[in-house]
C-alpha cells in the first residue's frame, strides 16, 4: 500500500520496498527462525497483509503466489502463526496500563471496548478490549485502561490447557415450566439449585450434548455444526420423555455461552478450542417413575486441549470389553443420556488401570461386532474405503458424520455396516472419533475373555504403528482446517459469530 501511494524514491517507499525484498528472500530460503527475528525487530506483525496484494508483478504479489497456494500452504500457516506469537508477546506487556487509544466497536455483549491504532503504542496494530464504560465514543481517542488482550486475558497456558474442568465467566440457563420456555438469562452462579426430590437426582433424567467453538487463523469466531448438536439433544430429551429447546433457541444460547465467556477462547495456533457443555435435566420435585415435566436447559463452557494425556495424534492401545456393555439391545446407546456415561465409567477405569488408554464396546446382544469406543466412535480405514458400524446402540457421531462426508469428498468408498470382531485384524488404520478428540488413532487392539483376566485371547497391532495414519491423519487436518478457517467451509457446517 506504500509504495502504491509514495513516489518512487522518496524515504517510505524505499523502506517498504526493502522490507518487502527482505520477506521475499526469507521466504524463499523459508528460515522462519529468522523471519521471527526480522518481525520482531521490525514490530511489523501484519505479514497476513501480503496476501490482499491484487497487482501482479510486484514483490508482495510474488511473495502471495508462494505462500497462499495449496502446495504451500504449510508454510502460509506456519507465517500466521508466527504473526499470532508476535502479537501475543507484544500485547502482553500492556496489560493494566493507562492508554490513549482509538476506541472502535464494542465487543461482543458490549461491555469492551476494541482499541486500534495506538497513540502510545507505535509497536503494535491489533486487537486489546478496555474498559470503558462511556457510551457512543466508537471512533474517539480516550485515555482508558487496558483490560486485556486477545491471547492473554486470563494469563493461560494456551499450549497446555488439556481437558479438564476450569471455571470461567459465566453459563446459560432456561427453565420449562407449564409449558413454555423462560427467556435465557445469563448466570454467573455456577451452582444449581434443585429440589431434593428432582428427578435428575433420583432416575437419571438427563441428557447433554458435546461442541466446539474455534477462533479462526481469520481471526473470526467460529461454532461447528451446532444445528447438529440441537437435532441430536432434541431427540435424547424425546426419548427421556421431557421438553427440549427448539433448534433455534439451541443455537442462540450457545453463541450466548461464547459470547459472555470470550475471554475462554482460545487463540489460532494453540491447539486449543472452547469446549461447550449443553444439558437438560429433570427439575420438578417427584417420587412416582414419570417423565420430568419441569426441565432446565443450560450452556456451559471451559477452554480446553488435548482430551487424553497423550499428545495429539500420537496413537494409543485399546482392549475390547466383553464382560461389561455400556448399552443394553434395545436400550438406550444411540441417544447421547447421562446413564449411559455412567455405565461405563467402572469398565473405563479399570481398562486405565490395567494399562490401556480406550475401551472397545461391542454389541451388547451377540458380543460378536463392533460397536464403539467408550469416549466415541468407531473408525477403520481399509485401502481407499472408510469404514464405521452401523448399529442401534451406537450414538450418531457428529463428528463421524462430518468425516465420512469429507472422505467422499476424498474420493474414498463410505461404508456402515456391522463390523465382525475378527475383521479388526484386516485393517489399517483405527481411530476412535468424536467431538472432544477428533481423532485418536489406536495402535493395538487386545481381546481379553473378561476385561480384568491377565491372559490375551488376540492381539491386532495396526500397520500404522506409533504414527497416524496417512488418510486418518488426511481427514484430521481437513476438519480442522475448516473448523480454523484454513479450508473452504463448502457445506456450511460453521456457524459465524
Amino acid at each position: 500500500r506504500v509504495m502504491k501511494n509514495e513516489e518512487k524514491g522518496n524515504e517510505n517507499y524505499t523502506k517498504a520496498e526493502k522490507m518487502i525484498y527482505q520477506c521475499d528472500e526469507i521466504i524463499n530460503n523459508t528460515d522462519f527462525e529468522k523471519l521471527y527475528e526480522f518481525v520482531k525487530e521490525t514490530k511489523f506483525d501484519r505479514l497476513g497483509a501480503f496476501s490482499y496484494s491484487k497487482e501482479d508483478g510486484t514483490p508482495a504479489a510474488r511473495i502471495k503466489e508462494q505462500i497462499h497456494p495449496m502446495t504451500k500452504k504449510s508454510r502460509y500457516n506456519k507465517i500466521m502463526a508466527l504473526q499470532q506469537k508476535v502479537y501475543e508477546e507484544i500485547s502482553q506487556k500492556y496489560i493494566g496500563r493507562e492508554l490513549e487509544v482509538l476506541l472502535e466497536e464494542r465487543s461482543f455483549d458490549g461491555k469492551y471496548y476494541i482499541a486500534r491504532s495506538y497513540m502510545d503504542v507505535p509497536d503494535i496494530d491489533g486487537v486489546i478490549f478496555v474498559n470503558c464504560d462511556e457510551e457512543n465514543l466508537e471512533g474517539q481517542f480516550a485515555k482508558v485502561k487496558i483490560l486485556k488482550t486477545d491471547a492473554y486475558m486470563q494469563g493461560l497456558d494456551w499450549d497446555n490447557l488439556s481437558f479438564s474442568y476450569r471455571k470461567t465467566s459465566a453459563i446459560i440457563v432456561s427453565r420449562f415450566k407449564d409449558g413454555q420456555w423462560t427467556e435465557p438469562e445469563v448466570s454467573e452462579d455456577f451452582d444449581f439449585h434443585f429440589n431434593a426430590f428432582a428427578g435428575v437426582f433420583h432416575y437419571g433424567s438427563a441428557c447433554f450434548e458435546g461442541l466446539k467453538a474455534f477462533r479462526g487463523v481469520d481471526g473470526k469466531v467460529r461454532i461447528f455444526r451446532p444445528d447438529e448438536n440441537a437435532k441430536r439433544i432434541r431427540r435424547s430429551a424425546a426419548r427421556l420423555g421431557m421438553a427440549a429447546p427448539s433448534e433455534e433457541m439451541f443455537i442462540k444460547m450457545c453463541a450466548m455461552c461464547v459470547q459472555e465467556n470470550i475471554d475462554f477462547l482460545p487463540p489460532y495456533g494453540h491447539n486449543a478450542s472452547m469446549y461447550l457443555r449443553p444439558v437438560i435435566e429433570g427439575v420438578n420435585p417427584q417420587i412416582n417413575i414419570c417423565p420430568s415435566d419441569e426441565v432446565l436447559f443450560a450452556v456451559m463452557c471451559l477452554p480446553v486441549g488435548n482430551y487424553s494425556k497423550a499428545a495429539s495424534l500420537q496413537p494409543v492401545d485399546a482392549v475390547i470389553s466383553r464382560n461389561y456393555d455400556r448399552a443394553a439391545p434395545n436400550g438406550t446407546g444411540s441417544y447421547k443420556i447421562a446413564a449411559n456415561y455412567a455405565m461405563s465409567l467402572y469398565p473405563y477405569t479399570l481398562a486405565h488401570k490395567i494399562g490401556y488408554t480406550e475401551l472397545l464396546f461391542l454389541d451388547p446382544a451377540t458380543k460378536t461386532s463392533v460397536d464403539e469406543f467408550g469416549t466415541s466412535n468407531f473408525i477403520g480405514i481399509k485401502g481407499n474405503t472408510y469404514v464405521t458400524p452401523l448399529s442401534d446402540s451406537v450414538l450418531p457421531s457428529i463428528t463421524n458424520k462430518s468425516l465420512r462426508t469429507l472422505a467422499e469428498d476424498l474420493g474414498m468408498k463410505v461404508e456402515m455396516r456391522r463390523i465382525p470382531v475378527e475383521e479388526i485384524s484386516e485393517f489399517e488404520e483405527i481411530d476412535a472419533c468424536g467431538t472432544a478428540v477428533v481423532i485418536t488413532p489406536i495402535k493395538s487392539v487386545t481381546d481379553k475373555a473378561y476385561l480384568e483376566s491377565q491372559s490375551v485371547t488376540a492381539k491386532y497391532q495396526m500397520p500404522s504403528g506409533e504414527k497416524c495414519g496417512r488418510a486418518s491423519l488426511e481427514l484430521f487436518n481437513l476438519i480442522r482446517g475448516i473448523q480454523n478457517g484454513e479450508e473452504s467451509d463448502i457445506h456450511g457446517w460453521c456457524l459465524g459469530l
